[in-house]
């Protein structure tokens, strides 16, 4: 899977080492441009950040973001992938221990994210 990961802060970073095993991944800023040829992109910025942002990417890939106390964005498909887990960039971390909270706007969407969620 080719995943984009937007933001670089704990999580950003914690995404881009978790997935770079199994997956092609980029890692984006948040003024970063990203194309659409992505299967999925994650967008991990601050909560305030996360709407706007989401606004300005491909609105025919999957974008999620992993704020728990933002909306579903606008648009389809569109999901909230939220790690309940406090992070930090000096720690090493196991994530088939971090409890993972997921929301879709379609079927598709969420079977996209299970998938990531289980590798």
């Amino acid at each position: 899977m080719k995943i984009a990961v937007v933001g670089q802060g704990n999580v950003g970073t914690h995404l881009v080492h978790g997935l770079s095993a199994k997956h092609e991944v980029t890692s984006f800023g948040r003024n970063d441009r990203v194309s659409n040829d992505f299967d999925l992109i994650l967008v991990a910025v601050p909560d305030a950040e996360v709407l706007g942002l989401c606004e300005h990417l491909p609105s025919e890939t999957l974008v999620a973001h992993t704020a728990g106390a933002v909306s579903l964005p606008e648009g389809s498909p569109r999901g909230v992938f939220y790690p309940l887990y406090s992070f930090s960039k000096e720690q090493a971390l196991d994530w088939s221990k971090v409890p993972l909270l997921l929301e879709a706007s379609n079927e598709p969407a969420l079977a996209t994210l299970n998938f990531w969620r289980k590798t």
